[in-house]
């Protein structure tokens, strides 16, 4: 049942109308389907971008696949909380290490995800950025990933998503919107600074160098 309603909202509202009114375009994302678990780990700048990007989620995954979103901005109050994970299947989390509501840390939450099969979305720049830059990556990901090396980590970079929802605004707004699925970075010794550092890369790479995003759909 949770399946098909996130199906109605994302496959079929929320899809068509980044896809026509807004005009989003999802490069590589086919390579989800190949994989039971993953984490994706994607640039900034724009509280549009975990809804657009659970639209090119599997629709066998959705219920399963939580963008991690900031407790303090998303669950201000027990109606914003409910409503982000109703409508959009968001795990909150602190943006410190504990709080007394949420006295966990957040690193605690998004592992405990993933060792129940689940899969997450995360901005490993912690904060919306600037439009067009990356900001240093904090090392979340890096720790996640060395407590979980048989996930893969999903690269994406969206360009051009911080005209659709710019920082300060409440409209939606139309603007040519791409968003690159680089390949799959799959961990095994590094530590989780030098993930950290492969991911980062990634991401760049498929910012500023258009070869790596003739990227295999299938």
């Amino acid at each position: 049942m949770r399946t098909l309603f996130l199906y109605f909202i994302y496959k079929i509202f929320w899809n068509a109308f980044f896809k026509i009114i807004i005009g989003v375009r999802i490069i590589g994302a086919r390579k989800l389907h190949k994989y039971d678990q993953f984490i994706i780990a994607a640039n900034h700048n724009s509280h549009a971008d975990a809804i657009t990007l659970m639209t090119a989620v599997p629709t066998n995954k959705l219920a399963t696949t939580h963008p991690i979103a900031a407790a303090d901005y998303f669950g201000k109050n027990k109606f914003t909380s409910f409503i982000s994970w109703f409508f959009i299947n968001v795990k909150l989390i602190p943006r410190k290490k504990s709080t007394e509501e949420l006295n966990e840390n957040p690193i605690e939450i998004m592992d405990k995800l993933l060792k129940k099969n689940k899969s997450i979305i995360i901005f490993p720049e912690g904060s919306r950025g600037k439009p067009g830059k990356l900001s240093p990556f904090k090392k979340g990901v890096g720790i996640l990933s060395e407590k979980n090396r048989n996930i893969p980590i999903i690269p994406v970079y969206l360009e051009g998503i911080s005209r659709v929802l710019p920082k300060g605004n409440k409209i939606i707004l139309p603007s040519l919107t791409k968003i690159y699925f680089g390949e799959a970075i799959h961990v095994t010794n590094e530590s989780s600074e030098e993930i950290v550092d492969r991911v980062e890369k990634a991401i760049h790479q498929l910012k500023d160098n258009p070869k790596h995003r003739l990227i295999n759909d299938l």
